[in-house]
C-alpha cells in the first residue's frame, strides 16, 4: 500500500516514509531490537554493579593485604613515626566487613532477578585465604614516589 500522508495501522500512526508492509515490519523490528539491546545493556550494567557490591570485601581485603605487606617492609625507625598503623589496619578490616554486610543487604533481594550462575556470591573475607600473596616482595622498594597511605 502507498500512503500520501500519515496512515494508521493497528492503531499506530505510521510515519510518511513507511510506504509498504515490509517497511513497517522492518521499522518495527529495528525499534524492538534497539529496545532489546538497551535492556541487555541495562542488565549487563546491573550485573556489574551487583558483582562489584558482592565482591567489595574480597577486593578491599586484597588491597589491605598489599598495604600490610608494604608496611611490614617499612623500617622500624619509620614505623615509630606512625605507631598505631597496625591497629589502624585492623580497624579498616572491620570497616570492610561492616560495609560488606550492608552491601549484602542490598544485593541479596536483587539476586532473584539474575541467573543462578554464582557470580554474586560474596566470597573471600579478610581472614580467608585470598589470591594475594602474603609473602614478602622480592625487593624492598615498593614505591617509586614518596607519600603516605593513611586515610
Amino acid at each position: 500500500f502507498f500512503a500520501c500522508g500519515p496512515m494508521e495501522v493497528y492503531g499506530e500512526t505510521l510515519p510518511t516514509e513507511i510506504h509498504t508492509a515490509s517497511d513497517y515490519m522492518s521499522q518495527r523490528t529495528k525499534s524492538e531490537r534497539s529496545q532489546e539491546e538497551e535492556e541487555d545493556e541495562e542488565l549487563k550494567h546491573f550485573q556489574t554493579v551487583m558483582h562489584s557490591m558482592s565482591h567489595y570485601e574480597q577486593h578491599s581485603c586484597s588491597v589491605l593485604a598489599k598495604l600490610r605487606q608494604q608496611w611490614a617492609h617499612v623500617s622500624d625507625r619509620h614505623k615509630a613515626l606512625v605507631p598505631d598503623m597496625a591497629a589502624h589496619y585492623d580497624t579498616v578490616e572491620e570497616c570492610i566487613r561492616q560495609n560488606q554486610r550492608f552491601l549484602q543487604l542490598l544485593v541479596e533481594p536483587q539476586q532473584v532477578f539474575l541467573n543462578d550462575d554464582g557470580r554474586f556470591t560474596a566470597t573471600t573475607s579478610c581472614t580467608d585465604e585470598s589470591p594475594v600473596s602474603h609473602e614478602a616482595p622480592a625487593s624492598s622498594s615498593s614505591h617509586s614516589h614518596p607519600h603516605s597511605h593513611s586515610h
